[in-house]
């Protein structure tokens, strides 16, 4: 083989064909070509990731959750049955049907249809919660409470400013990774847009992961440490 054959070779699986290949990646990554295939490792991740999370923050679920049972709905149907009905936004596996009351009027909301499998797996356990799965990939706004709804929040939020967490969070946020890898998922003041939100009452307190994150060595724990948790009213 004569030697400029030789270098040809050389060049292009030394260079042509990686390049090639990152180039591919990148449109697939810029384009979001592969939202299918991210919507089902997310949803797939994400449910597994929920076990360990739920489990640190289950006594924060149980006091939010606690008055559930005794809201008085504002439809006239309902209320005389004694019952509720409760929309939740990014509803995912699940994890939260355990502190609703039993034959409440579920309406859920989520943005990839590939946590449906895994949220029918888990309301198969409570048959006495009436759902209603219209509102998968639906816009939430179609679907929102009237005066008097209760909001209950319980979300991660961005770090105290120049914390070590917070540049890392920022490094996330800024290189679309995070983003890309959580379904959309960024690091946000979600307690300052609830504040502007227009409830007419408001009742928010923070707390962190930190001790948990520490025993369970989980490096995502660690990363959504800070969280707010509360409830607005319309």
């Amino acid at each position: 083989m004569a030697t400029v054959d030789v270098y040809i070779r050389d060049t292009i699986w030394t260079y042509m064909i990686p390049i090639g290949f990152l180039t591919i990646l990148l449109f697939l990554f810029v384009t979001d070509s592969f939202k299918v295939i991210r919507q089902w490792y997310c949803s797939k991740y994400l449910t597994n990731f929920s076990e360990l999370h739920d489990e640190i923050i289950e006594p924060v679920k149980k006091a939010l959750f606690a008055d559930l049972n005794n809201i008085d709905s504002s439809l006239t149907d309902l209320r005389n049955k004694g019952l509720i009905r409760i929309l939740e936004i990014g509803i995912g596996s699940g994890s939260n049907l355990k502190y609703y009351p039993q034959q409440c009027r579920l309406v859920i909301v989520d943005p990839s249809p590939h946590f449906k499998q895994y949220f029918t797996e888990n309301i198969n356990k409570f048959p006495d919660i009436n759902w209603n799965d219209t509102f998968f990939e639906r816009n939430p706004k179609s679907a929102s409470s009237g005066m008097g709804g209760h909001y209950y929040f319980l979300e991660h939020v961005v770090a105290p400013h120049n914390t070590k967490r917070w540049k890392l969070q920022q490094l996330a946020n800024w290189t679309g990774l995070w983003k890309w890898l959580h379904d959309g998922c960024v690091f946000r003041r979600l307690d300052e847009d609830i504040a502007k939100a227009g409830f007419s009452d408001l009742d928010i307190s923070t707390f962190t992961l930190d001790d948990e994150a520490q025993s369970s060595k989980s490096k995502l724990v660690q990363m959504i440490s800070p969280h707010i948790v509360g409830v607005a009213i319309k």
